[in-house]
């Protein structure tokens, strides 16, 4: 089996593109320039182009909206020059052009053209320069991203691809979901996850707390995920440094240190068979971890750390450490040690609870709550641990099972 390391030390490159009305031109046409669902319209005050390409060039270059700031606007005559001012060089930008007549109507016989003439390139690429031997790797292939290497662009180029393995120990790989600079502040529209396939992905294998943000996207392929830390989050508002996203019905996440986030943002989805947070040997890096409500979750197995969960889940397994289940419903927990925090107003169908100290809380939501069942082990006359001190919760059955 191959294996190829992403180096990342290409050079940089600004991307250049330019930006060329023509054809015949009428007073009152309208030329568009649209970034990120922003547009900039021009009405043709001349039937000339230097002068329609001079108002172009002037309502683009005199923008405050963050995208187009962010660039650098040349009049060059015959067409508008476009690219990265200097400390954005090497980051890719889209920009898509329109022409309409006068309220809207599809352009008669004027044109207005884009195109990139110089491609951005920078250590931060996911392109075949960044790789050993200058080629993207292929089907099967193992992939080392060392410590202290960044990936920000590019970030689809091996989407059609199933590695076997990835070891994920960048600092920065994907890109935050709002871009905040000097320019301002917008929704990112280029892509923010590393997508590909891959059959085993270790996160923070060589240098855990190393990694400040890791999105991964593995699509639709089955994978199995080991996260061993992570640094504190770059991203903050309470997501993990470690993002993950993937569909496949029997993917595996075990999340032994450090932060990880699933399915909390808008509109995302994931599936996982098996969630395993912590090793419960003590480490001074248990896990947090968030499951959104796009999630579809099968089995938690709770060791130690924190898990917060929004979604529905089959069965719940708490040894150690805190399982926090918001929302959606939970069909049989298990709690030997550590605490089931229930705020969930979803049915929680039966709970097994063996020996103490393991505990049940719903003291932390005063809505109705209802448990089908619970069955305990006691010795002598130990009684179950269900902290209630609202009286919101409805127990259908208590049974105790002696030793």
């Amino acid at each position: 089996m191959a294996t190829v390391n992403y180096r990342g030390d290409y050079y940089t490159t600004a991307q250049i593109d330019t930006l060329t009305p023509g054809g015949t031109i009428e007073v009152g046409d309208i030329f568009n320039v649209t970034i990120n669902g922003k547009t900039i319209s021009v009405v043709a005050a001349s039937t000339t182009i230097s002068v329609v390409v001079t108002a172009i060039h002037a309502a683009c270059a005199a923008s405050t909206i963050p995208e187009f700031y962010e660039l650098a606007w040349t009049d060059s005559t015959t067409h508008i020059t476009v690219t990265t001012k200097s400390d954005k060089h090497g980051w890719p930008f889209t920009i898509t052009v329109t022409t309409t007549e006068t309220g809207g109507g599809a352009a008669d016989d004027q044109t207005f053209v884009q195109a990139t003439t110089q491609a951005a390139t920078s250590a931060q690429h996911w392109s075949a320069y960044n790789f050993e031997g200058g080629s993207l790797p292929g089907n099967g292939v193992t992939v080392f991203v060392p410590p202290g290497r960044t990936v920000l662009h590019n970030l689809s180029s091996l989407s059609a691809v199933t590695l076997t393995n990835l070891h994920l120990n960048g600092a920065y790989v994907g890109l935050p979901f709002w871009n905040v600079s000097q320019y301002g502040t917008y929704a990112e529209y280029r892509g923010t996850y590393l997508t590909l396939g891959v059959t085993n992905a270790y996160v923070g294998s060589l240098e855990p707390t190393g990694i400040l943000r890791c999105k991964l996207n593995t699509g639709s392929v089955q994978t199995a995920i080991v996260v061993y830390g992570t640094g504190a989050s770059a991203d903050g508002n309470g997501f993990g440094a470690f993002q993950w996203k993937g569909t496949h019905a029997s993917n595996l996440l075990e999340v032994k240190g450090g932060s990880c986030t699933v399915g909390m943002s808008v509109g995302e989805s994931a599936t996982i068979v098996t969630l395993l947070v912590g090793d419960g040997d003590g480490s001074t890096t248990d896990p947090d971890v968030q499951i959104g409500p796009g999630v579809t979750l099968t089995t938690t197995k709770v060791n130690a750390g924190y898990l917060e969960t929004w979604s529905n889940i089959t069965t719940a397994y708490v040894s150690g450490g805190e399982h926090e289940h918001q929302a959606g419903t939970l069909g049989t927990a298990h709690v030997t040690d550590g605490t089931l925090v229930y705020n969930s107003t979803g049915t929680l169908s039966s709970v097994a609870t063996y020996e103490l100290p393991g505990s049940i809380d719903l003291s932390r939501d005063q809505r109705p709550k209802t448990i089908s069942a619970i069955t305990y082990t006691v010795d002598g006359v130990t009684i179950p641990r269900v902290n209630d001190p609202n009286g919101v919760s409805t127990i259908s059955a208590e049974t105790p099972v002696f030793d």
